[in-house]
């Protein structure tokens, strides 16, 4: 396995990246954040590993369990409504983690349904209960992030009237929305939401000033936020302003050359290998569904992620030096 994962092109970016999160926490006795650095490490290595030995044949089979497992946790988030009333969570973290695990099944049963003709059902079935299970959640911007996912995989597969469709489809609906605001589906604490959130960003950035090289480490916002709604303690609740601080510029800039790489290799093998598509929508919504939150920092939301990253069927770096 060591001799394998030698061979991941890039890992050295990783690597550092990795050894400023550590020593970063550590250094700032963070122990929490300490502790899911750790985490977060052990799953880039299980990403890492498995993208190495992945086939087309186990893509395929990850992505029916992902498909079954979807509709299991939409039954349980039926169930979680019907008896507690309220947002679900389906036995994930809470209820925006739930709801954007469900955008990031969207994406990938889409490119299941349009791959795995046999069990083209299934899949289905998986996407339709997961978009239900974004409502369940009351997480209505995982519909967005989802959309663009969508977008992004049928451009990448080449599949542009399908895109084009969807577009013209979005713009059909926001033209409705605009002269019958009703049809938008909204939260009852949307304001209260959208006053918090400001004012995280505006308290993330000045102590990403104070610690602008190394930042604090994974979690630094639960870390100095302790006095604040723990609902919205646990990050920047914005993806850039997360990484900026908890790594500071630094750790920033290891983790987005390593990013930049991956995304290229994935935008260069799209073509030869269409799972690289379904990575790029992947990536797509994470980065959109990050402009309000970060949910990509749950212990099952970012299992779900690093597993549909090693799904690039092949080494997307081969043609590559290490």
């Amino acid at each position: 396995m060591s001799r394998r994962l030698a061979t991941f092109p890039h890992g050295a970016w990783l690597i550092l990246w990795g050894t400023v999160a550590v020593a970063a926490a550590a250094v700032s006795q963070n122990f929490m954040g300490l502790l899911f650095s750790l985490f977060f490490c052990s799953l880039i290595l299980f990403a890492a590993y498995y993208h190495l030995i992945m086939t087309d044949a186990l893509c395929k089979t990850v992505l029916r369990l992902l498909s079954f497992l979807g509709i299991m946790a939409a039954g349980i988030a039926v169930l979680e409504k019907i008896v507690l009333h309220g947002r679900v969570s389906a036995t994930v973290f809470n209820a925006n983690y739930y709801g954007y695990i469900c955008e990031l099944l969207i994406v990938a049963g889409v490119y299941a349904w349009l791959q795995d003709r046999p069990w083209r059902r299934l899949h289905a079935a998986g996407v339709a209960v997961n978009a239900a299970g974004i409502f369940l959640a009351g997480c209505y911007f995982a519909w967005l992030a989802a959309f663009v996912g969508i977008v992004v995989l049928f451009f990448c597969l080449g599949r542009k009237r399908s895109a084009f469709f969807c577009l013209s489809a979005a713009g059909i609906y926001g033209g409705i929305a605009w002269f019958f605001p009703k049809t938008v589906p909204t939260t009852h604490d949307m304001a209260r939401n959208i006053s918090a959130r400001i004012y995280i960003w505006k308290t993330s950035l000045h102590y990403f000033l104070r610690h602008i090289l190394f930042g604090n480490g994974m979690l630094t916002f639960f870390f100095i936020s302790k006095g604040m709604d723990r609902s919205f303690r646990a990050h920047a609740h914005n993806l850039i302003l997360d990484t900026l601080l908890n790594y500071g510029i630094i750790g920033t800039a290891l983790l987005a050359v390593f990013v930049f790489f991956w995304i290229r290799a994935l935008i260069q093998n799209r073509r030869t290998n269409p799972s690289s598509a379904m990575c790029l929508g992947v990536c797509a919504a994470t980065f959109v569904h990050g402009l309000i939150d970060v949910p990509i920092i749950g212990f099952q939301s970012a299992a779900v992620f690093f597993l549909l990253m090693a799904l690039a069927v092949h080494p997307p770096f081969q043609n590559e030096s290490p």
